[in-house]
């Protein structure tokens, strides 16, 4: 579902989207079972705002070159009025690529609705339901920064749908069941016993840390060294720390599903038997088996072993069956680079039990600091909770998202606390924050400034409608104040503007293809044209009132923007630095 794919689905109604369904509405006229295409940002502004691939893709259905569909494509479209859509020229390119110019004020109409909605871009609260189960780490230490990196990511991924108008739940499971969960509780009660001064020894495979003893001293404190139901105390306790790294990330979750329900409640072996009848378990050697083969796996796959023990795929299976029963629109799992061997086999299941092709399964990549490897069973880990309190929150969450999803990442703990613009978290919220600075300088200046007192008013009523506006007060920016807005003609002016347009996009291209990076990746590319416009243009301009009044509007609307996709990634905008 990546950004130049075919998409199927349509979310939204501002002005990009518009763009784009209009597009396609014109491509489905000559070619009526074409299906539907993304717009692409343009790779510079010599050709144009957005290109399209959809000749290069449908030549080789239809048996004609890439460049006859795509003049057929244009020649459809200047037909139909796309003067309409902001459409100015459409421009043809070898191999077969469509270029689309915009007109001029189509930017400023851009600007005027990111400062009026304030974010809300995408209309109307939609019944369409998404499922994203996240992080799901074993309740046997304390999360990783690894765990940290796919609770961010899932976290984003959940505030993007939600920003697009979807209802999201979010789902953390449980694997309280398996060998490595009577492991650590072992660990522990070794741990207790050696408070007593008794003589213990670790089994083998178990875990160390500090984090064992901590907990062994708490279930000591509450439950004395009786061993019933020690199991339970200890992983609530577990839990109870995960939940608490998870508050101080700004993660929370909606559901906490545990494997052990699907067990005694008897789902797990309910799913089974619904796939024995429908012939893809059977039984071999003593153990049943599914035929995952039958849907493109490299093998088949034990459910049931022979001493009667489920696997822990036979759980997983129970517990997908039991996400399909609740009518999600989309499921998406997020799963670390360990689990990549089990993809294929848990679409096999959802397959063999009827089910949509609905899964979507990210494989997170692993996380370094400062080269520290990471052995939960050694007691060397590094904790999410040791980052986030080296650096905070908000620079955790924005480190965690400078690269995509499958590649690996290294957290520059140095440059993430560094107040200057080589940390690029500083330099966007700085961005913000000169930008509530300059607007605050121009209202004090329109007060000591000795104006007629009918213009000077006018001033200050310009300057009260625009904070207002960025307040989502009662009072707002006109018409007439977006009149000026003409005035900006400048190169950095212009490309402020044409970056504010494919905002709409960069957040429909991060949702489908489920990659937050393009948000982050934007946001610095939008402070850097703040930078360097404001390094070689003044704001204030005394002499030229009206264009002063464009500027600041400009930057407002930059200033919005920056809110907005931070408080997507869950980082807070600061108003001062």
């Amino acid at each position: 579902m990546g950004e130049g794919k075919e998409i199927k689905d349509r979310e939204t109604v501002n002005f990009y989207l518009q763009l784009e369904k209009f597009i396609n509405l014109q491509i489905k006229k000559l070619f009526p079972k074409a299906g539907n295409f993304a717009l692409e940002i343009s790779s510079s502004s010599q050709h144009g705002e957005f290109a399209l691939t959809a000749a290069l893709k449908l030549a080789s259905r239809l048996g004609r070159s890439p460049l006859e569909v795509a003049n057929l494509i244009k020649e459809q479209i200047l037909k139909s009025q796309p003067s309409k859509y902001g459409i100015e020229r459409v421009e043809v390119v070898p191999p077969g690529f469509l270029n689309f110019f915009l007109k001029r004020e189509i930017w400023g109409q851009n600007l005027k609705e990111i400062i009026l909605k304030k974010g809300k871009f995408f209309s109307g609260r939609r019944e369409k339901n998404i499922l994203i189960e996240f992080v799901s780490a074993n309740p046997t230490g304390p999360l990783s920064v690894a765990h940290g990196r796919q609770a961010v990511v899932g976290d984003v991924l959940a505030r993007i749908f939600e920003f697009c108008g979807y209802r999201v739940t979010r789902e953390y499971y449980v694997n309280d069941e398996g060998r490595q969960i009577d492991l650590f509780v072992e660990s522990v009660y070794q741990r207790m016993q050696e408070l007593d001064g008794k003589k213990t020894a670790i089994p083998e495979g178990g875990y160390g840390g500090e984090y064992v003893k901590d907990i062994a001293r708490e279930v000591k404190k509450e439950k004395g060294q009786v061993r019933e139901d020690l199991r339970c105390l200890v992983l609530d306790k577990m839990l109870q720390r995960i939940r608490e790294d998870l508050r101080m990330l700004g993660v929370n979750f909606d559901m906490w599903p545990r494997q052990s329900s699907f067990h005694s409640s008897g789902r797990i072996s309910a799913a089974l038997t619904e796939l024995q009848k429908k012939g893809f378990v059977y039984e071999q050697e003593g153990a049943l088996w599914f035929r995952s083969t039958a849907f493109g796996d490299d093998k088949d796959r034990v459910v049931k072993r022979k001493d009667g023990s489920f696997t822990y795929f036979a759980s997983d299976i129970a517990y997908h069956q039991d996400k399909m029963r609740r009518n999600f629109l989309r499921i998406i799992n997020l799963w670390g680079p360990d689990h990549h061997g089990y993809i294929k086999r848990v679409k096999a299941a959802i397959k063999a039990l009827g089910g949509k092709d609905i899964l979507d399964i990210l494989i997170i990549q692993l996380v370094n600091v400062k080269n520290v490897k990471m052995s939960k069973r050694a007691g060397t880990i590094v904790f999410l909770s040791e980052l986030i309190s080296e650096i905070g929150k908000d620079a955790t969450r924005f480190f965690y998202l400078l690269r995509k999803n499958s590649s690996h990442l290294q957290v520059d703990i140095k440059q993430a606390k560094e107040k200057n613009m080589d940390n690029p978290l500083y330099y966007i919220q700085y961005a913000h924050a000169r930008i509530s600075s300059i607007i605050d300088k121009f209202s004090q200046w329109i007060e000591e400034e000795k104006y007629p007192p009918e213009e000077k008013s006018k001033l200050q009523s310009f300057v009260a409608r625009l904070k207002n506006t960025l307040t989502r007060g009662k009072l707002r920016l006109n018409d007439d104040d977006f009149s000026f807005l003409r005035l900006l003609e400048t190169e950095e002016e212009k490309a402020i503007l044409r970056q504010m347009l494919y905002f709409s996009n960069i957040v429909n291209i991060s949702r489908r293809s489920l990659e937050p990076y393009f948000l982050t990746d934007y946001l610095q590319t939008l402070a850097l044209l703040f930078h360097k416009f404001y390094e070689r243009r003044k704001v204030i301009v005394k002499d030229n009132l009206p264009l002063a009044q464009a500027r600041l509007i400009l930057i407002a609307g930059i200033k919005v923007l920056i809110a907005t996709i931070l408080e997507i990634l869950g980082i807070t905008a600061v108003e001062s630095m």
